[in-house]
């Protein structure tokens, strides 16, 4: 760490740990909005292997990958339920 403090300085350690503060929090308000998406998605519908609650809760802990797992599962044309 002090290596960093001395390439950088004190002010840009700083704007350092704010980026990367910054960065988490879209992390998380990604995961979050995925999670929603195939929740709302799921509902009503009838899904393959877990409930639609499992799906977001999932999709929480996974984001964007267990989301595109569950487009693939369940919406694309690679699945048994695909509109044709």
């Amino acid at each position: 760490m002090n290596t960093l403090l001395q390439f950088v300085g004190p002010s840009g350690a700083e704007a350092f740990a704010t980026l990367a503060l910054v960065l988490w929090a879209a992390g998380i308000l990604i995961h979050i909005v995925f999670a929603l998406a195939v929740l709302a998605h799921a509902k009503g519908r009838g899904t393959v292997f877990v409930g639609p609650l499992m799906w977001a809760l999932a999709t929480l802990l996974g984001g964007p990958l267990v989301a595109l797992a569950y487009w693939l599962i369940h919406m694309s044309s690679l699945s048994t339920n695909a509109k044709k």
